[in-house]
């Protein structure tokens, strides 16, 4: 128990109580389970304890309910006392042993999946390395040590697990930000406005992949934001850029591509940028969205070819916005205006007679 106190320190009162309560009652049932017998692991007579922690939860059963506990603590300190000494059946590497498991990231899973039928399986399971570490710390160290070494292995792992997730997370968050900010752009009427939304969408997406050490990534993001910035300055101007803009942010690319050089499949984006960087370069609407609409459905094959499916939604999502805005903006318009035209025809002959 005072070992289990000197690591919750930090926690909230509730969960210490419970955390004490569990080291308290984790071996209860050794007195009842003690046999004296052989072993020939160490070839000799040993104490054994078979089956205590199921005893020891029979025993916290009958008496949580005196110390004024709510149900689900009462069901997580018996998990946490049923389980306390999985992690003596955890190696590092494989011993040879038939009731030894090897620990990997598999294993961390199985045991949270488990743990979520009774609760949080990720927050059972990193008390119960509190209770290992409280268990094995409070013994001999010279005949724990092997086992606290694993513990903290664990631990690590756990944490890696946690880790990813969370980036995981953020990154979903990221993707659909920029996605919003993709379409907001891509309905834009006028060209200027869609390249500085755009340019500012790559400015956080640049932000993203430093955030998560992907520089590769962030370097193209901050080549994709100069180009769409410097294209929106000179669409505010009503200026066509000049070819050497086209030319650098082109070769920048492929410079790229070629230096990150993975496959084939490489090319379907390089293609999908360079398509995007013409549209945006030229001054014709409708040249601008069907480059658009060649680079998202490109952009949206590659995402999923590698197998990221979340950035291949954001990717169709911003392909069906641009045939949205191709059809509305540009050929609708373009046959309404024939029409007025046709229209006015008559009047004016009818003037000239």
């Amino acid at each position: 128990v005072e070992e289990m106190n000197k690591q919750t320190q930090n926690m909230q009162k509730e969960t210490r109580r419970m955390l004490a309560y569990t080291m308290f009652l984790h071996d209860i049932g050794k007195p009842k389970c003690y046999l004296r017998r052989y072993s020939k692991l160490y070839g000799r007579e040993v104490d054994s304890f078979f089956k205590h922690n199921e005893v020891s939860e029979e025993i916290a059963k009958r008496v949580l309910q005196d110390f004024n506990f709510h149900k689900q603590e009462r069901r997580e300190i018996r998990l946490l006392v049923n389980e306390h000494d999985i992690f003596m059946f955890i190696t590092l590497e494989d011993d040879g042993n038939k009731f030894h498991k090897v620990l990997s990231q598999e294993l961390i899973d199985g045991y949270i999946k488990q743990f979520d039928n009774v609760g949080d399986g990720r927050k059972l399971l990193k008390w119960l390395i509190k209770v290992g570490r409280a268990d094995n710390r409070a013994q001999n160290p010279e005949m724990t040590k092997d086992a606290c070494k694993m513990l903290e292995v664990f631990d690590s792992m756990l944490k890696q697990k946690e880790n990813s997730t969370m980036n995981t997370a953020f990154q979903i968050i990221f993707q659909i930000i920029s996605g919003i900010l993709t379409i907001i752009g891509i309905c834009q009427k006028k060209k200027w406005k869609m390249c500085a939304i755009f340019s500012f969408n790559n400015l956080i997406v640049a932000g993203m992949y430093v955030f998560f050490g992907r520089y590769t990534s962030a370097f193209v993001a901050g080549v994709a934001m100069l180009r769409t910035l410097v294209f929106a300055i000179y669409a505010y101007k009503n200026i066509k850029p000049k070819l050497f803009w086209l030319i650098i942010f082109e070769l920048a690319f492929i410079g790229v591509t070629i230096l990150t050089w993975q496959d084939a499949y490489d090319l379907i984006l390089m293609f999908s940028f360079l398509f995007m960087c013409y549209g945006s370069w030229q001054d014709r609407e409708l040249v601008l969205r069907i480059c658009y609409t060649i680079g998202y459905t490109l952009a949206s094959l590659y995402k999923g070819i590698i197998g990221i499916y979340i950035s291949m939604g954001v990717e169709i999502a911003c392909l069906i916005t641009t045939v949205y805005c191709l059809v509305v903006h540009c050929i609708l318009k373009k046959q309404a205006k024939q029409k007025i035209i046709l229209e006015e025809k008559p009047e004016n002959i009818e003037k000239d007679n």
